[in-house]
């Protein structure tokens, strides 16, 4: 039991937090990958929003440092507070892992991914020595894949898209343990697997010696848009054979010149902030149909807020 207990330690010490920066980015994949490695294991829920939730904690521990502000408590334990409920929900993590991988070896890093940065801003005050990847990929594809999975909106999910990257941007300058966070492009991997996978281990201090790398050309995939047959199907998580020509990354190719103009519109910015280069499809035509689309929505946000103001005072 002392054995066991000691190789949870050794989990807990040095986890990898794996957050996408929206759905569709890439997290299943990436997960797929470490988890190949004979020093890591998965966490149990395939997406836990453990960071997404840090506001939360954030909120209780300034209430709390307010509340303590009195005569008898004058110390400032702000931060040994929110560092301490973070290595519980290390400990959560490592207590909820697939412990058959015990029977092989043990551990040395659990993996836990979210595809959401929600929460990113408190990482560094909850998990300051944590590992972190943060997973981006080309918003155009982002965009797409969200429309076909989920028969999600195209305006609300190129401002969604912005939106992560504006908290990346900002985490990225302001992160006080830069050493312990690498920025990964799903491009990347998918143009050039093996050297991808290499730095991620040397990042995450695990051996490239032992991982099998022959695996990364036949893995199976899982959650891809692709497996979506047609409209009204529903998404589903069970690992298929990928296709021999198989390639995410320019899931926008069939986009029309006004979706292109429109993503950038909304999002051009913040795609460019990410690394990538714009479409820049603009003429006058888009430039006002766009000024009219934003008209639209602003008068059908007006409208559904009337009727629900409406409706409430009607239930007074």
């Amino acid at each position: 039991m002392q054995k066991i207990e000691d190789s949870l330690t050794t989990v807990a010490a040095k986890p990898v937090f794996i957050l996408g920066i929206r759905h569709r980015s890439g997290t299943n994949m990436l997960l797929d990958v470490l988890v190949r490695h004979p020093s890591c294991v998965a966490h149990s829920d395939p997406e836990d929003f453990l960071v997404s939730c840090l506001r939360d904690i954030n909120k209780y521990v300034g209430t709390l440092e307010k509340k303590r502000r009195s005569k008898q408590f004058r110390s400032d334990n702000r931060q040994e507070l929110s560092e301490t409920i973070g290595e519980a929900l290390l400990r959560y993590i490592t207590k909820n892992i697939k412990t058959e991988k015990f029977q092989v070896t043990v551990p040395k890093r659990v993996i836990t991914k979210t595809p959401s940065v929600e929460g990113l801003q408190y990482f560094r005050e909850v998990f300051p020595d944590a590992y972190l990847i943060l997973l981006i990929r080309d918003g155009r594809s982002v965009v797409e894949s969200t429309v076909r999975s989920f028969d999600a909106d195209f305006d609300l999910s190129c401002k969604r898209y912005a939106t992560a990257t504006k908290i990346i941007a900002s985490f990225m300058g302001t992160d006080p343990n830069p050493d312990k966070t690498i920025l990964m492009r799903f491009e990347d991997y998918i143009g050039n697997k093996r050297e991808t996978v290499e730095t991620l281990l040397r990042f995450l201090g695990l051996s490239t010696e032992i991982f099998p790398f022959e695996d990364l050309e036949i893995m199976p995939i899982r959650g891809s848009s692709e497996l979506k047959q047609k409209k009204g199907d529903s998404i589903h998580w069970e690992p298929m054979a990928a296709k021999i020509a198989f390639d995410p990354r320019h899931r926008y190719s069939e986009w029309s010149e006004f979706q292109h103009s429109r993503f950038d519109w909304l999002a051009g910015e913040a795609l460019e902030k990410m690394g990538y280069e714009r479409s820049r499809k603009s003429n006058a035509l888009f430039f006002m149909k766009n000024i009219a689309r934003d008209f639209y929505n602003s008068l059908n946000s007006f409208s559904i807020r009337r009727k629900v103001r409406s409706f409430m005072r009607n239930i007074k």
